[in-house]
């Protein structure tokens, strides 16, 4: 079974997998020859990812960009979100894209070619989304080269149908922008996770399905 929380594109899609302990596919062969019944067992490979968790007291508001030169305007994490929910609420499109990059770029136009998807579609979806909102940074995640900034829209107490993620890399001493490189890694779906694990099945099991 998937739960997903289905957000604007620009956001990581946070997906939840919950599978049964085996999985079993009528395809898979069966012996010929007599043997004893089979017994299900389970082999745990597990894979650490190690993060640095900050909260931001109090959490950060997302205004309007900060008067900035071409060069500098995304010296850090933090001004480039601003400058990229700013381009949502504006439904400056370009400016949008801009804030990827070009590798993500690229991928998220053949996306919208595939899936017939125009820019209006999106100046649409931010609309609802988010003008007139507030914006929150509530959350700041380091995990290896990457920035990962967990925020809030709307309605500041915490509830998860107003949360997600974004995933920001450096470019060059004085660039930092958005990236598609993590949409999927399972750590985005498993940080915060009370149990500090999840489980999911080999992919060669993945694959019968």
């Amino acid at each position: 079974m998937n739960l997903s929380i289905t957000t604007p594109r620009g956001f990581v899609l946070l997906t939840c997998l919950l599978f049964p302990p085996f999985i079993h596919s009528a395809s898979v062969a069966q012996p010929t020859a007599p043997t004893s019944s089979a017994s299900r067992r389970i082999l745990v490979v597990e894979t650490t990812h190690p993060f640095e968790l900050r909260e931001f007291t109090p959490p950060l508001e997302m205004n309007a960009p900060k008067k900035s030169t071409a060069q500098g305007e995304k010296v850090n994490p933090e001004e480039t979100l601003r400058l990229y929910f700013e381009a949502l609420k504006s439904g400056d499109y370009e400016r949008y894209m801009s804030l990827w990059s070009k590798d993500s770029q690229v991928l998220m136009r053949e996306q919208d070619r595939s899936a017939n998807r125009s820019p209006e579609f999106w100046r649409n979806l931010w609309s609802s989304a988010f003008v007139g909102k507030r914006v929150v940074l509530t959350h700041w995640i380091n995990y290896g080269p990457y920035v990962l900034i967990q925020f809030r829209v709307g309605d500041l107490r915490a509830d998860k149908s107003n949360e997600n993620l974004l995933v920001l890399k450096q470019e060059s001493a004085s660039t930092w922008v958005l990236t598609q490189e993590l949409r999927n890694d399972q750590f985005l779906s498993g940080w915060n996770d009370p149990s500090g694990r999840i489980r999911v099945p080999a992919e060669v099991l993945l694959r019968q399905r």
